[in-house]
Protein backbone atom coordinates (compact mmCIF):
# COMPACT_ATOMS: atom_id res chain seq x y z
CA UNK A 1 0.00 0.00 0.00
CA UNK A 2 3.02 2.37 0.80
CA UNK A 3 4.50 1.87 -2.55
CA UNK A 4 1.45 2.42 -4.06
CA UNK A 5 0.85 5.63 -2.69
CA UNK A 6 4.05 6.91 -3.14
CA UNK A 7 4.06 5.85 -6.60
CA UNK A 8 0.64 7.85 -6.83
CA UNK A 9 2.75 10.84 -5.22
CA UNK A 10 5.32 10.60 -7.99
CA UNK A 11 2.55 10.63 -10.74
CA UNK A 12 1.09 13.56 -10.11
CA UNK A 13 4.58 15.41 -9.17
CA UNK A 14 5.59 14.86 -12.38
CA UNK A 15 2.05 15.92 -13.87
CA UNK A 16 2.09 18.97 -11.90
CA UNK A 17 5.82 19.42 -13.41
CA UNK A 18 4.67 18.92 -17.25
CA UNK A 19 1.68 21.00 -16.61
CA UNK A 20 3.31 24.02 -15.28
CA UNK A 21 6.37 23.98 -17.82
CA UNK A 22 3.42 23.38 -20.50
CA UNK A 23 1.90 26.59 -19.16
CA UNK A 24 4.84 28.43 -18.70
CA UNK A 25 5.37 28.02 -23.05
CA UNK A 26 2.76 30.55 -23.40
CA UNK A 27 3.12 32.73 -20.35
CA UNK A 28 3.75 36.63 -21.09
CA UNK A 29 6.30 38.02 -18.76
CA UNK A 30 7.67 41.03 -17.31
CA UNK A 31 11.19 41.96 -16.39
CA UNK A 32 12.05 44.83 -14.71
CA UNK A 33 15.16 46.70 -14.61
CA UNK A 34 17.41 49.09 -12.89
CA UNK A 35 17.00 51.42 -15.97
CA UNK A 36 16.37 51.45 -19.84
CA UNK A 37 19.81 50.61 -21.24
CA UNK A 38 19.33 47.34 -18.97
CA UNK A 39 16.16 46.97 -20.81
CA UNK A 40 17.37 47.63 -23.88
CA UNK A 41 20.51 44.73 -23.14
CA UNK A 42 18.00 42.37 -22.17
CA UNK A 43 17.09 41.91 -26.06
CA UNK A 44 19.83 42.41 -27.36
CA UNK A 45 21.47 39.73 -25.29
CA UNK A 46 17.57 37.26 -26.26
CA UNK A 47 17.52 36.83 -22.49
CA UNK A 48 13.80 39.33 -22.84
CA UNK A 49 11.86 39.47 -26.21
CA UNK A 50 10.90 43.03 -26.36
CA UNK A 51 11.40 46.25 -24.28
CA UNK A 52 9.10 49.19 -24.06
CA UNK A 53 11.60 52.29 -23.22
CA UNK A 54 11.52 56.10 -24.29
CA UNK A 55 11.40 56.72 -28.11
CA UNK A 56 14.04 59.22 -27.67
CA UNK A 57 16.68 56.44 -26.34
CA UNK A 58 15.48 53.53 -28.82
CA UNK A 59 15.81 56.03 -31.64
CA UNK A 60 19.10 57.03 -30.46
CA UNK A 61 20.20 53.32 -30.07
CA UNK A 62 18.91 51.63 -32.70
CA UNK A 63 21.01 53.98 -35.29
CA UNK A 64 24.32 52.77 -33.42
CA UNK A 65 26.71 50.13 -35.08
CA UNK A 66 26.60 48.09 -31.60
CA UNK A 67 22.95 47.67 -31.33
CA UNK A 68 21.74 46.98 -35.56
CA UNK A 69 20.37 44.29 -34.75
CA UNK A 70 17.69 45.81 -32.93
CA UNK A 71 14.79 47.86 -34.63
CA UNK A 72 11.45 50.12 -33.24
CA UNK A 73 8.10 48.30 -34.20
CA UNK A 74 6.50 50.99 -36.29
CA UNK A 75 2.77 51.19 -37.22
CA UNK A 76 -0.56 52.86 -35.98
CA UNK A 77 -0.75 49.62 -33.52
CA UNK A 78 2.60 50.74 -31.86
CA UNK A 79 1.88 54.08 -31.57
CA UNK A 80 1.67 55.33 -28.30
CA UNK A 81 0.34 58.71 -27.03
CA UNK A 82 2.53 61.76 -26.48
CA UNK A 83 4.38 62.02 -23.13
CA UNK A 84 6.52 65.11 -21.66
CA UNK A 85 9.73 65.03 -19.83
CA UNK A 86 9.72 68.04 -16.93
CA UNK A 87 11.93 68.57 -13.89
CA UNK A 88 10.63 67.31 -10.56
CA UNK A 89 11.33 69.27 -7.25
CA UNK A 90 9.72 68.95 -4.02
CA UNK A 91 6.07 69.81 -3.56
CA UNK A 92 4.78 73.41 -2.84
CA UNK A 93 8.13 75.09 -3.74
CA UNK A 94 9.40 77.60 -5.63
CA UNK A 95 12.54 75.36 -7.38
CA UNK A 96 10.36 74.72 -10.12
CA UNK A 97 9.55 78.50 -10.75
CA UNK A 98 13.45 79.03 -11.12
CA UNK A 99 13.88 76.36 -13.37
CA UNK A 100 11.18 77.41 -15.46
CA UNK A 101 13.16 81.12 -15.73
CA UNK A 102 16.26 79.61 -16.80
CA UNK A 103 14.62 77.13 -19.04
CA UNK A 104 12.89 80.32 -21.06
CA UNK A 105 15.53 82.35 -20.73
CA UNK A 106 17.79 79.44 -22.37
CA UNK A 107 15.56 79.12 -24.76
CA UNK A 108 15.59 83.06 -25.93
CA UNK A 109 19.61 83.15 -26.05
CA UNK A 110 19.70 79.62 -28.60
CA UNK A 111 21.46 77.69 -25.73
CA UNK A 112 18.81 75.10 -25.49
CA UNK A 113 18.80 74.66 -29.15
CA UNK A 114 21.95 74.41 -29.54
CA UNK A 115 22.63 71.68 -26.28
CA UNK A 116 19.62 69.81 -28.00
CA UNK A 117 21.16 69.55 -31.86
CA UNK A 118 24.40 68.16 -30.29
CA UNK A 119 22.79 65.01 -28.92
CA UNK A 120 20.21 65.00 -31.98
CA UNK A 121 17.27 65.95 -30.20
CA UNK A 122 16.27 69.44 -31.49
CA UNK A 123 13.31 67.92 -33.11
CA UNK A 124 11.90 66.96 -29.81
CA UNK A 125 11.82 70.28 -28.03
CA UNK A 126 8.89 71.69 -27.04
CA UNK A 127 8.63 75.56 -26.98
CA UNK A 128 8.73 76.79 -23.27
CA UNK A 129 6.72 79.31 -22.43
CA UNK A 130 7.68 83.36 -21.51
CA UNK A 131 8.26 83.42 -17.94
CA UNK A 132 6.14 85.75 -16.35
CA UNK A 133 9.21 88.13 -14.36
CA UNK A 134 6.28 90.33 -12.24
CA UNK A 135 6.45 90.55 -8.47
CA UNK A 136 9.15 87.34 -9.20
CA UNK A 137 12.23 87.71 -6.78
CA UNK A 138 15.47 87.83 -8.17
CA UNK A 139 17.81 84.95 -6.81
CA UNK A 140 19.37 87.43 -4.42
CA UNK A 141 15.68 88.34 -3.43
CA UNK A 142 14.84 84.78 -2.80
CA UNK A 143 13.32 83.72 1.02
CA UNK A 144 16.07 81.64 2.59
CA UNK A 145 13.87 79.46 4.28
CA UNK A 146 12.12 78.54 0.80
CA UNK A 147 13.51 75.73 -1.15
CA UNK A 148 15.15 77.26 -3.84
CA UNK A 149 16.49 79.84 -1.12
CA UNK A 150 18.37 77.09 1.04
CA UNK A 151 19.51 75.77 -2.57
CA UNK A 152 21.08 78.86 -3.40
CA UNK A 153 22.80 79.16 0.59
CA UNK A 154 24.42 75.79 0.06
CA UNK A 155 26.00 76.97 -3.31
CA UNK A 156 25.12 73.75 -5.43
CA UNK A 157 22.13 71.95 -7.14
CA UNK A 158 21.96 68.10 -6.19
CA UNK A 159 20.46 66.18 -9.57
CA UNK A 160 19.45 62.69 -9.54
CA UNK A 161 19.66 60.20 -12.22
CA UNK A 162 20.15 56.66 -13.85
CA UNK A 163 22.02 55.71 -17.04
CA UNK A 164 20.13 57.19 -20.34
CA UNK A 165 21.97 58.06 -23.46
CA UNK A 166 21.50 59.90 -24.63
CA UNK A 167 19.87 61.98 -21.43
CA UNK A 168 22.77 61.25 -19.06
CA UNK A 169 25.61 58.65 -19.84
CA UNK A 170 29.50 57.94 -19.42
CA UNK A 171 31.85 58.82 -21.71
CA UNK A 172 35.83 58.44 -21.31
CA UNK A 173 34.43 58.85 -16.88
CA UNK A 174 32.69 61.37 -17.50
CA UNK A 175 28.93 62.24 -17.30
CA UNK A 176 27.44 63.92 -20.27
CA UNK A 177 24.31 63.99 -22.13
CA UNK A 178 21.43 66.43 -22.91
CA UNK A 179 19.81 66.65 -19.17
CA UNK A 180 23.39 66.85 -17.77
CA UNK A 181 24.32 69.91 -20.07
CA UNK A 182 21.13 71.65 -19.98
CA UNK A 183 21.25 71.52 -15.59
CA UNK A 184 24.86 73.03 -16.20
CA UNK A 185 24.05 76.07 -17.95
CA UNK A 186 20.91 76.73 -15.82
CA UNK A 187 22.91 76.39 -12.71
CA UNK A 188 25.59 78.94 -14.13
CA UNK A 189 22.75 81.30 -14.91
CA UNK A 190 22.00 80.82 -10.56
CA UNK A 191 25.99 80.58 -9.98
CA UNK A 192 25.46 77.07 -8.82
CA UNK A 193 27.46 74.08 -8.84
CA UNK A 194 25.75 71.04 -10.83
CA UNK A 195 26.64 67.76 -8.18
CA UNK A 196 24.68 64.59 -9.98
CA UNK A 197 23.93 61.55 -7.81
CA UNK A 198 22.89 58.40 -9.59
CA UNK A 199 20.04 57.17 -7.57
CA UNK A 200 17.77 54.17 -7.63
CA UNK A 201 14.49 55.05 -9.83
CA UNK A 202 12.49 52.79 -8.25
CA UNK A 203 13.08 55.08 -4.78
CA UNK A 204 13.49 58.63 -6.54
CA UNK A 205 10.43 60.05 -4.77
CA UNK A 206 12.14 59.53 -1.29
CA UNK A 207 15.67 60.66 -2.74
CA UNK A 208 14.13 63.88 -3.34
CA UNK A 209 11.88 64.63 -0.22
CA UNK A 210 14.38 63.59 2.07
CA UNK A 211 16.52 66.28 0.70
CA UNK A 212 19.26 63.89 -0.70
CA UNK A 213 18.22 65.75 -4.10
CA UNK A 214 17.33 68.38 -5.21
CA UNK A 215 15.81 67.41 -8.77
CA UNK A 216 14.64 64.63 -10.71
CA UNK A 217 16.30 65.79 -13.89
CA UNK A 218 16.27 62.55 -15.96
CA UNK A 219 13.85 62.04 -19.32
CA UNK A 220 11.60 62.38 -16.40
CA UNK A 221 7.86 62.00 -17.74
CA UNK A 222 5.11 64.47 -16.42
CA UNK A 223 2.13 61.93 -15.08
CA UNK A 224 -0.99 63.73 -13.23
CA UNK A 225 -0.24 60.61 -10.44
CA UNK A 226 3.19 62.34 -10.14
CA UNK A 227 2.14 65.34 -10.39
CA UNK A 228 0.01 64.86 -7.03
CA UNK A 229 3.45 64.37 -5.11
CA UNK A 230 5.53 66.60 -7.14
CA UNK A 231 6.13 70.04 -8.46
CA UNK A 232 6.97 69.99 -11.94
CA UNK A 233 8.67 72.01 -14.49
CA UNK A 234 7.24 72.97 -17.99
CA UNK A 235 7.54 70.65 -20.36
CA UNK A 236 11.11 70.76 -22.57
CA UNK A 237 10.51 67.69 -25.22
CA UNK A 238 8.31 65.67 -25.95
CA UNK A 239 8.80 62.02 -26.09
CA UNK A 240 6.30 58.65 -26.22
CA UNK A 241 7.03 54.90 -25.76
CA UNK A 242 8.51 52.59 -28.32
CA UNK A 243 8.76 48.59 -28.64
CA UNK A 244 11.97 47.16 -29.85
CA UNK A 245 12.76 43.81 -30.72
CA UNK A 246 15.47 41.98 -32.64
CA UNK A 247 15.45 42.43 -36.06
CA UNK A 248 14.95 38.45 -36.60
CA UNK A 249 11.73 38.77 -34.84
CA UNK A 250 9.64 41.59 -36.75
CA UNK A 251 7.66 38.89 -38.54
CA UNK A 252 6.84 37.03 -35.01
CA UNK A 253 5.98 40.27 -33.18
CA UNK A 254 3.82 41.99 -36.29
CA UNK A 255 0.74 42.12 -33.82
CA UNK A 256 -0.01 42.32 -30.27
CA UNK A 257 -1.68 38.25 -30.42
CA UNK A 258 2.10 37.58 -31.66
CA UNK A 259 3.22 38.46 -28.19
CA UNK A 260 1.85 36.19 -26.22
CA UNK A 261 4.40 34.30 -24.42
CA UNK A 262 6.97 36.98 -24.89
CA UNK A 263 9.29 38.30 -22.04
CA UNK A 264 8.90 42.19 -21.66
CA UNK A 265 11.82 44.22 -20.88
CA UNK A 266 11.74 47.43 -19.12
CA UNK A 267 13.04 50.16 -16.67
CA UNK A 268 10.93 49.54 -13.05
CA UNK A 269 8.82 52.30 -12.18
CA UNK A 270 8.56 53.87 -15.55
CA UNK A 271 6.28 54.54 -18.68
CA UNK A 272 7.49 51.89 -19.91
CA UNK A 273 6.22 49.86 -17.66
CA UNK A 274 2.66 51.04 -17.25
CA UNK A 275 2.47 51.20 -20.88
CA UNK A 276 2.99 47.17 -21.28
CA UNK A 277 1.19 46.87 -17.87
CA UNK A 278 -2.16 49.19 -18.98
CA UNK A 279 -1.99 49.25 -23.00
CA UNK A 280 -0.42 46.37 -24.64
CA UNK A 281 -0.94 43.44 -22.17
CA UNK A 282 -4.81 43.85 -22.49
CA UNK A 283 -4.12 44.06 -26.23
CA UNK A 284 -1.82 40.29 -25.64
CA UNK A 285 -4.13 38.52 -23.68
CA UNK A 286 -7.66 39.65 -25.42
Amino acid sequence: MKKLITSIVAMLLALATLFAVGCGKDQTTVVETDDQLAALTEVQAGTSDIAVIDSVMANYYVNKPNFSDLTILSGQDFTFANEYYAIGSRKNTNTDDYINAALYQLQKEGILNEIASKYGLQPALCTIPEFDYDNFPAPNQVDPNSDFGKILAKDKLVLGYTLFEPIAYMDGGKLIGFDIELAEAVCELYDLELVTQKINWDTKEDELNSGNIDVIWNGFTWTEQRAENLDFSNYYMINRQAIVIRKADAQKYATYEGMSGATFACESESAGESTIRDIILPKVDA
